[in-house]
């Protein structure tokens, strides 16, 4: 947008789309979670800590709800370590809701 190389509508799709992207990271590890058995106090934090962030974002405040993403990703993983399990890619979601929390601050 800053170069001119698309228009804010344009933009707004692409954000749309990172910020679904984000929220489906989150999603999946809360599934992942559950399928394996881990503390069920910690999934319920973690499904309100999501609910959080979709509230975030309907407000218009993207940056926060993909920092409340990465929290439920924080939840999860502490859920897992006492199933043994790892959060699936934990490296690369990280990476990838940096990637989307950047490109959402062009909202």
């Amino acid at each position: 947008v800053a170069k001119g190389l698309i228009g804010m509508d344009e933009a707004y799709v692409v954000i749309d789309l990172l910020g679904y992207a984000s929220w489906q990271l989150a999603v999946d590890a809360i599934e992942q979670a559950i399928a394996a058995g881990a503390d069920e106090e910690k999934i319920a934090e973690a499904i309100e800590a999501q609910i959080e962030s979709d509230e975030l974002w309907a407000a218009g405040q993207y940056a926060v709800s993909i920092d409340k993403e990465k929290d439920v990703l924080g939840i999860v993983e502490d859920a897992l370590e006492a199933t043994g399990e790892i959060l699936a890619t934990a490296t690369r979601v990280r990476k990838q809701m940096q990637m989307i929390k950047q490109a959402s601050s062009l909202r």
